[in-house]
């Protein structure tokens, strides 16, 4: 049998996420923008304290845009995408 993440984690298992956030030119759209900022406060709404989140945001090259902010960091991070 083969476990994976839809079964769920263990509650001592922290999180380790990285998100790559496009921002290209075919995402400069208001639109666009929004639905990526909703979608990112959803996803930090349901980070626990321990677990961590990585954004690196590009177009032609990479660009670290947050390095391990924890969940409450997190939370903050839409009004980032929003400038970027």
């Amino acid at each position: 049998a083969m476990k994976t993440g839809a079964s769920g984690r263990a509650l001592n298992m922290p999180l380790r996420l990285t998100v790559l956030l496009d921002i290209s030119g075919s995402m400069e759209r208001h639109d666009r923008k929004f639905a990526i900022q909703k979608a990112f406060q959803a996803l930090a709404s349901q980070l626990r304290d321990q677990d961590q989140i990585t954004l690196i945001a590009f177009a032609n090259t990479p660009r670290l845009i947050a390095d391990r902010y924890n969940a409450e960091q997190a939370r903050t991070l839409s009004s980032v995408i929003e400038k970027t």
